[in-house]
């Protein structure tokens, strides 16, 4: 087993899902799922060894409270400081983000600007990027765009058929999702 983790995010619209991976070969050593966020019986599944056990969320049942909740179990695990990297799943990057991309604040900003476009998501995602970010200031954080898979498609497969200076204006393209 590799001393460094990766530890891997997907912050969606009313869940996380999280998984910590061993860098060496994808061992996946402890997984969770928060889910019913925003809602009083919110909570949040961990799953290692196979055996499970549920943290409830109903102090904080948003996006933050379960990344915190899933930072406590690291720590109760000594995982925390073991933790090499940061991969955040991201729904919309636009034809701004292309590639994987290391995040800083002003990207988590940039991100957070997208906003528009996936609404329900990547608000979700800015959150739990935050939150990683605060707990792991010096660790570099990537995230890994699902448009960034269909940015190769060629023009006639993404225009849709509307006025070209609107669908450049307004960001109208058919982006595709679910790549990662």
């Amino acid at each position: 087993m590799s001393d460094k983790l990766i530890l891997v995010l997907n912050c969606g619209s009313s869940s996380v899902k999280g998984a910590v991976l061993d860098s060496t070969n994808g061992e996946v050593l402890l997984s969770c799922l928060a889910e019913k966020l925003h809602l009083p019986d919110a909570r949040i599944i961990f799953k290692a060894n196979g055996e499970k056990h549920t943290v409830s969320l109903a102090e904080k049942p948003d996006h933050t409270g379960a990344v915190e909740a899933l930072m406590a179990e690291l720590e109760a695990r000594k995982l925390d400081k073991r933790i090499g990297a940061v991969g955040h799943r991201v729904v919309q990057g636009a034809e701004k983000f292309t590639h994987p991309t290391l995040l800083t604040e002003e990207v988590v900003q940039q991100i957070d600007d997208l906003s528009p476009l996936a609404p329900l998501h990547n608000p979700a995602h800015v959150q739990g990027m935050r939150a990683a970010m605060h707990k792991w200031p010096s660790l570099p954080q990537v995230a890994i765009f699902d448009t960034a898979f269909h940015s190769t498609m060629p023009e006639e497969a993404w225009r849709y058929a509307i006025p070209y200076d609107l669908a450049d204006k307004y960001s109208i393209r058919r982006y595709g999702f679910h790549g990662t």
